[in-house]
């Protein structure tokens, strides 16, 4: 009668067998989750461009989007609006809709710092810094506008990941903001 448990040789079969599985399996979960990281963020700030976009038009009020890849952030402000209804030279980053992260205004690149107000924080969402995820834009001054009648800056924003994926957010003249993946 055989004992409950395994041998050791049974033991020994197992782990080698899990250890080729590792072996394997690995890049292809780690390809997996670059894919996925890629993708999610993607549809995140299409659904934040389309968000900041619909502000715009209900608020009335000029809102934009600043490309800081060298913090990885991407910092919202819109333009203040007086009372009167008159439009505030200055802007703030002062948001209604939930934005994930904050960045010190600081760390804001130097000829930019005027353009958020004088806060301390500054309002947005955080670039992963997992997989290799980064991002170009052909906007120009990095910054994506969307006007108060809905219209918006042409350009286009390319995320990727390490393994050479990408996804593309593109913004038309009239402010339609699309999402394309490979």
């Amino acid at each position: 009668m055989r004992e409950k448990g395994l041998t050791l040789v049974e033991l020994l079969v197992a782990l080698a067998i899990a250890a080729i599985l590792l072996r394997f399996g690995a890049p292809t979960v780690r390809r997996w989750y670059c894919n996925y990281r890629l993708k999610s963020f993607s549809s995140e700030l299409f659904s934040y461009m389309q968000l900041a976009r619909l502000f715009a038009m209900t608020y009335g009020s000029d809102t934009y989007l600043l490309f800081i890849p060298e913090e990885h952030f991407i910092a919202f402000y819109v333009d203040d609006v007086l009372e009167n209804g008159k439009i505030d030279s200055g802007e703030s980053d002062h948001i209604t809709f939930p934005l994930p992260s904050s960045l010190e205004a600081s760390k804001l690149p130097a000829e930019r710092r005027g353009d958020i107000g004088g806060n301390e924080k500054v309002k947005g969402i955080t670039i992963p810094d997992t997989c290799g995820i980064s991002l170009t834009t052909t906007f120009s001054a990095s910054q994506a506008m969307f006007k108060r009648d809905g219209t918006g800056k042409a350009g286009t924003i390319v995320i990727q990941n390490d393994s050479g994926k990408s996804c593309r957010i593109t913004v038309s003249i009239v402010g339609r903001v699309s999402l394309s993946k490979d």
